[in-house]
């Protein structure tokens, strides 16, 4: 059946800016995800905010800085955050995971692998090149081929993706594929300017990136801020303030410090320590909410032989008392994981936890003739709450007999070699974007990043993507979590809750459980 929907463009800016301005009212995506909260004494008389006329600069607190913008060539939730603002997409997905167009103007399903979209005709990059079909094709084609971004289009056929005329476009699947619109709505999906890349190259477009969306990059100071500039040739809803300022700042209490003095108006990553402070801060609000993200130990078994036996991975995996990470490491703001994903998407099944059991896992290890003197090196970030983590599972493990050696790389370089294959051991996370499981899974399709081997678990987790059939897809993803939890390559610890805080002033800001939100809508009060 073909299913078709038409927008006009007059009725989808009122919309777009209604949902700029409107407040979320919950969190929505899944099975028992609470609503945001915002606390804090937000209703006392803030000190000395600026007026609305007087305030033209947004000033964000990040917690880590991006490798790049790049839509297609990154890992980085941050990086998806900040990309948003700068580079449109087709679709996109508000915080219930809704999907409505952007750029798209009218879409139409052919047939069960055609996606016809038109764009709209109104728009241009920031270079002042007027985007066109060709530019969607180019997009949908490099994502599909871009280390990055690969497995995300695994179902997208771009070489058979072609442009109908100059605002037409057929995008073809490789077979039915349920959530081609997440995808096309997710952070990965973004249109960029075909020549700009063709004439900038990769690595420097990455780092000023050409969209069509509100902001321009106009400078990045690596390890210090990231500064957007209103587009004022934006095709939709201007922002009401003219800059975007993403600073970098690392330490959970130097971020705590800028919101508290008003040095930034949000911070993201409020570090659990500083949370009861902040919400007895008259000018704080601070904004939390469950996240969709997971936080876990990654083990490559495949590309590295120190944890190769089954039997030692399970022993580490018993020897966590997830409990008491979650009481130490997140102050209680978190969830003790129960399977591989958060319980906010919507195949999500009850797999966990693992019981706690220390005696077990060395009579495990001493089963399984693993030398304990053998140096198991635990890769991390620099990052307050995971060098926490780190602390306490390391000691876990120490106390079971097992030598554990904890390394601090920065963020950036541990992505992309846990992307690569080439970190034996390190505390990650993933996020399911759009409430979609098959984020937790896309490292694992890959045999040379390390998560698994297993031929025959690749092809199943291949084809569970493509299950039409809600019930049937959901069952087939139970079968998965369990599988790959008890391979025990991947141990998940907690999913955190999303805490920002924001000053009172700030009006507007809309929580995501993917720490993504669009901050196009704020205001000054």
């Amino acid at each position: 059946m073909k299913k078709k929907v038409r927008i006009l463009a007059l009725v989808l800016g009122t919309l777009m800016l209604l949902s700029a301005c409107a407040p979320s009212q919950s969190q929505g995506g899944g099975q028992g995800t609470p609503a945001p909260v915002s606390t804090g004494n937000g209703s006392a008389a803030p000190t000395a905010a600026p007026s609305a006329s007087a305030k033209d600069e947004l000033i964000v607190a990040v917690s880590t800085e991006p490798s790049s913008l790049d839509p297609h060539n990154v890992n980085m939730v941050t990086a998806f955050m900040i990309g948003q603002h700068v580079i449109d997409r087709l679709f996109v997905a508000d915080a219930d995971y809704n999907i409505t167009p952007s750029l798209a103007e009218e879409y139409e399903w052919l047939d069960d692998t055609t996606l016809q979209v038109k764009i709209r005709e109104d728009v241009d990059f920031s270079n002042g090149q007027h985007m066109t079909a060709d530019d969607v094709v180019y997009s949908i084609q490099r994502a599909c081929s871009m280390s990055q971004s690969a497995a995300t289009f695994d179902y997208f056929d771009g070489p058979n993706t072609a442009k109908v005329d100059e605002y037409t476009v057929n995008i073809k699947l490789k077979a039915p594929y349920p959530n081609a619109l997440r995808v096309l709505a997710g952070g990965r999906g973004g249109i960029v300017c075909k020549s700009a890349i063709e004439e900038m190259g990769e690595d420097a477009y990455g780092r000023a990136p050409v969209g069509s969306g509100a902001f321009i990059v106009t400078n990045w100071s690596s390890g210090d801020r990231i500064e957007l500039t209103r587009n004022d040739n934006y095709w939709g809803a201007k922002p009401a303030y003219k800059d975007l300022t993403f600073r970098i700042i690392t330490e959970n209490a130097s971020r705590t410090i800028e919101i508290e003095t008003g040095g930034v108006d949000i911070a993201w990553d409020i570090g659990s320590d500083d949370v009861a402070r902040l919400e007895d801060d008259p000018n704080v609000n601070v904004v939390r909410g469950a996240s969709s993200t997971m936080n876990h130990i990654v083990i490559n078994s495949v590309n590295f032989d120190t944890l190769k036996d089954p039997k030692v991975r399970q022993a580490m995996h018993m020897a966590l008392d997830m409990d008491a990470i979650v009481a130490v490491a997140f102050k209680g703001y978190a969830t003790v994981a129960e399977s591989l994903s958060p319980n906010s998407t919507t195949e999500f099944a009850k797999v966990g936890p693992t019981a706690f059991d220390p005696e077990g896992a060395k009579a495990l290890i001493a089963e399984s003739g693993f030398d304990t003197s053998t140096p198991i090196v635990l890769q991390i970030y620099k990052n307050q709450q995971i060098q926490s983590m780190a602390e306490i599972i390391a000691n876990m493990w120490t106390a079971v007999g097992l030598n554990v050696q904890i390394e601090v790389v920065d963020r950036a370089t541990m992505v992309t070699n846990n992307s690569s294959g080439k970190t034996p051991m390190c505390i990650t996370s993933v996020t399911c974007s759009d409430g979609n499981i098959e984020s937790v899974f896309r490292q694992w399709e890959k045999p040379e990043t390390g998560f698994t081997d297993d031929e025959a678990l690749i092809a199943a987790i291949k084809a569970a993507k493509g299950i039409m059939d809600d019930a049937e897809r959901k069952a087939a993803y139970a079968d998965l979590q369990q599988q790959c939890w008890d391979l025990n390559t991947v141990i998940p610890i907690a999913t955190g809750e999303n805490i920002f805080g924001v000053r009172s002033n700030v009006q507007g800001f809309v929580f995501h459980p993917d720490k993504t939100p669009n901050l196009t809508g704020i205001t000054f009060g």
